[in-house]
């Protein structure tokens, strides 16, 4: 498998987020034609993490992390739906985020793993927001007054904001297209999954 530095030279807890847990994963490229995990852009600041690669055959730097992953010493799983906010040092910009996961052969990548948490709001009408479909999730990049606005004004402390990411409609967990066409065939109460996004991402409580 492709070499992974020591856990205490490879990952570096960067403080907890307040809606969810950032590390960083040091992975290299070796022998490896890929990561053994794709990318694809959430909004314009975040790379989301889908399709990886963790089984056999296990010679993935993806799978490597994995392999060694020990949350106590700082090294969580990478898994599918955790966001990636920084590549060796470049952040907020998913282009240039995306060519150095593309050139570089060594890549010292933040991750954040949102917490989830469940909402119902009732749909009777437009729901009010913007999304952009991801991989694995629906992210909301503008809330406009509706049933997620009024969600809010019910439950403060549990707000929905933008950078919010819906993962899972009725208790089900679908890839993005089949998330957007179940959200938009829905009527009256929907049970929703959210993936809070990192503090850069969520708006203040006004």
């Amino acid at each position: 498998p492709p070499p992974v530095r020591p856990p205490a030279a490879a990952a570096a807890a960067t403080g907890p987020a307040e809606h969810g847990r950032r590390f960083v994963a040091e992975m290299a490229r070796g022998e490896s034609a890929d990561w053994g995990v794709q990318l694809m852009p959430v909004g314009t600041m975040a790379l989301e993490l889908h399709s990886l690669r963790d089984g056999p055959p296990e010679d993935s730097p993806a799978g490597g992390w994995n392999r060694s992953a020990d949350r106590a010493l700082g090294r969580p799983r990478i898994c599918a739906g955790d966001l990636v906010l920084a590549i060796n040092g470049v952040r907020g910009n998913v282009n240039e985020m995306w060519q150095r996961w593309k050139e570089d052969e060594v890549v010292r990548c933040e991750i954040y793993k949102p917490n989830e948490v469940p909402i119902c709001v009732v749909k009777d009408g437009p729901l009010g927001i913007n999304i952009q479909s991801g991989e694995v999730s629906l992210f909301i990049d503008q809330l406009n007054p509706g049933p997620f606005t009024l969600w809010n004004d019910a439950h403060p402390g549990q707000e929905v904001r933008e950078g919010d990411r819906i993962v899972a409609i009725g208790g089900r967990r679908m890839r993005a297209p089949e998330l957007l066409e179940a959200l938009k065939a829905a009527s009256g109460t929907l049970e929703l999954v959210l993936a809070q996004g990192p503090h850069e991402f969520r708006p203040a409580t006004s």
